[in-house]
């Protein structure tokens, strides 16, 4: 379970962000911030900031810097699905269940908004774009 950035590479600003303390960092799942600190993305989440590109774990008291890309509206993702895909998801918004996992069932946050499936609809695949409205 793991995003793949399709397109805007060359758009992409990369910079490292110091990590929440008590947290582990995935390499490549959607961050956002919280308290001025880098977080995982999880089922809730109102904005996504970045793509996390380095695993990093953080101790109590410590903040290390973890290596992400700022997400644009330029950069097409590619990511898993919680249930098959199916065409008319094409063009909606919808929420995330967890740092790398589309909710093809919820659209409460409106993160993302699907622009293209990617193999068959039981590949559970879908590209898409942050939502920023």
């Amino acid at each position: 379970m793991a995003i793949k950035l399709r397109q805007g590479l060359e758009t992409g600003e990369m910079r490292k962000y110091k990590l929440a303390q008590s947290t582990t960092a995935v390499a490549n799942t959607f961050g956002t911030f919280s308290s001025g600190y880098l977080t995982p993305a999880v089922a809730g989440t109102t904005e996504l900031n970045v793509l996390i590109l380095e695993s990093v774990t953080s101790g109590s008291g410590e903040h290390p810097e973890v290596l992400c890309m700022d997400l644009n509206e330029n950069h097409t993702l590619e990511c898993d699905t919680n249930v098959d895909t199916a065409q008319t998801n094409v063009g909606t918004k919808y929420d995330i269940v967890d740092s790398a996992t589309v909710n093809l069932s919820f659209s409460t946050t409106s993160v993302v908004r699907v622009v293209g499936l990617v193999g068959a609809t039981t590949d559970k695949k879908v590209l898409v774009k942050v939502s920023r409205d």
